[in-house]
């Protein structure tokens, strides 16, 4: 079952960055930046999510699920606050 849940998880991040790479030039026009800029997006998530990964995952095992829940819900609202920084990000 460990397996099953590793892959699928593994699956997941993995088709997280083709979907963006695919959609890089309608994400480019949204932002109003160049296709170039805008692929360096993908590269800064899996930037973050290795190394996220390999610090969350030691923690998230020895708490209970529902407080594992509450840690990432307020990790997406903090994610969701910053991501308005993104354009600034891609025009330096």
């Amino acid at each position: 079952m460990a397996l099953l849940a590793f892959s699928a998880g593994g699956f997941g991040i993995g088709l997280t960055e083709f979907v963006i790479a695919s959609l890089l030039i309608d994400v480019a026009d949204d932002l109003g930046v160049t296709i170039s800029q805008a692929g360096h997006l993908v590269g800064v998530y899996a930037l973050a999510v290795v190394p996220g990964a390999l610090i969350i995952n030691p923690l998230i095992v020895r708490r209970p699920p529902i407080a594992n829940l509450v840690a990432l819900v307020g990790y997406a609202a903090i994610t969701i606050g910053a991501a308005t920084l993104i354009g600034v990000f891609l025009r330096v």
